[in-house]
């Protein structure tokens, strides 16, 4: 009988055991052995999965660089693998930005201390035309969007950065109380107040959902603005300049009507911010709303336009579109008890801040020189040129610098000839801020 000789690899093991070396001798059999074992494949990284982060911290991002996190120390208690998937279909939100939402993991996970989070976003796929510096984080909560608590780190190129405690889905979303920005001419008949919505708070700390949208003028323009709900509760809207962020803000002009609110006002070239809001609390439901440019001629009337200062803008006062008024005050007592044609502007003056209110005709009936004449409600007269040497100037300029913040109404009238007929003419309404 022919007896069994011992293959290489036993040989081998038998050398490598008497030497010492078992674990070579496993590697060496396991290897070498005739059975044809295949040795295991090493195991498949989690879906997303971008490292592993343990109890010292560390960063951790995406391959493309969209996410990326960072851990302080003792935010996890030991290693956890983290994985960062994007979510193609998520649960819609109005303030969300669909394109930059991601499923973070292990879901749930809870940290110590709080984690940066940073989502890269494409500023022109911000909700409703917003600036890049609008742009929050939110998670998902309970099936709803919910912006995380506290400030936001925003770059112009679209990367935002907060602070979670906690794992789930997150994207890039926008603040509602940062105003959309639209066009004059933009028209939406299916606004709404919703609880996504900028949350407003009074000095009595009363609440109500509002809107806001921002306008842009590169010159003097008259807007026609428009918001109407159709339930008699009473509208806010208004107007408000010198915007640095959401809540900022000086408030120009404003009205409430239970109908709705329509009002024209003629604007400086800038930027201003309308919002829209209910009287009547935090409540819901939907409005029309529109925004639309207008001739800046010829425009106030009996009832006023608000004026933002500085102000230019060419103006005419015709019988057959301006406000008939019986004179109640001049500087020449034979005038008092007649008849004129008269617009009327609203601004809202600083105390402090002087203004200057030129009036030059520009063209009408020979007799024709414009007057102005600043009010304080109820027709009082606050200050007019009575002082100015000849009535019939077609130049006539009026300063002013209120002692106390708030509305002045500027009354622009014909000046009569000798037999006091009404005249009717064009002129260039300017009101500068000359100091202050």
């Amino acid at each position: 009988m022919r007896s069994s000789r011992p293959n290489r690899a036993t040989r081998m093991c038998g050398w490598l055991f008497s030497a010492g070396l078992l674990g070579a001798c496993a590697l060496v059999a396991c290897s070498g052995s005739d059975s044809g074992t295949a040795p295991e494949p090493p195991p498949e990284p989690a879906p997303g999965e971008v490292g592993t982060v343990g109890p010292a911290g560390g960063q951790l991002q995406t391959p493309d660089g969209s996410v990326s996190l960072v851990f302080p120390p003792g935010a996890v208690s030991g290693d956890v693998t983290i994985t960062v998937e994007a979510v193609d279909t998520p649960v819609e939100g109005p303030n969300l930005v669909t394109e930059s939402v991601y499923q973070f993991g292990p879901s749930g996970t809870q940290f110590s201390q709080p984690v940066d989070l940073s989502l890269r976003f494409d500023p022109n796929t911000l909700p409703g035309n917003r600036e890049a510096a609008a742009a929050t984080i939110s998670k998902l909560i309970d099936g709803s969007w919910q912006q995380i608590e506290g400030d936001f780190e925003v770059s112009s190129t679209g990367v935002v950065t907060g602070q979670i405690s906690s794992f789930s889905q997150a994207g890039v979303s926008v603040d509602p109380c940062w105003p959309s920005r639209v066009e004059a001419g933009y028209i939406s008949s299916d606004a709404s107040w919703a609880p996504t919505d900028c949350v407003y708070t009074d000095s009595e700390g009363g609440e109500t959902y509002e809107d806001l949208y921002e306008v842009t003028l590169s010159e003097p323009s008259a807007i026609d603005l428009v918001a109407t709900a159709g339930s008699g509760v009473p509208i806010i809207a208004g107007w408000t300049s010198d915007v640095e962020g959401p809540g900022t803000g000086t408030v120009l002009m404003y009205d409430r009507a239970g109908d709705g609110v329509s009002y024209r006002t003629l604007l400086a070239a800038g930027t201003y911010r309308i919002w829209v809001g209910r009287d009547d609390g935090a409540s819901q439901g939907s409005y029309d709303f529109s925004l639309s440019s207008a001739s800046p001629e010829n425009v106030a009337g009996c009832g006023g336009v608000g004026v933002v200062p500085p102000f230019t803008s060419a103006q005419s006062i015709d019988r057959t579109t301006d406000c008939e008024v019986t004179i109640q005050y001049a500087p020449f007592p034979d005038v008092i008890g007649k008849t004129t044609y008269e617009e009327y502007f609203v601004f809202k003056g600083f105390a402090g801040t002087t203004y200057s209110v030129t009036a030059s005709k520009t063209g009408g009936d020979a007799a024709f020189a414009p007057w102005p004449t600043l009010f304080l409600g109820g027709g009082n007269v606050i200050q007019s040129n009575e002082g100015s040497a000849d009535p019939s100037a077609a130049t006539k300029t009026l300063d002013f610098t209120p002692t106390r913040t708030g509305y002045f109404t500027l009354g622009v009238s014909s000046v009569f000839g000798d037999n006091y007929s009404i005249t009717e003419g064009s002129y260039d309404l300017t009101i500068a801020i000359s100091g202050g």
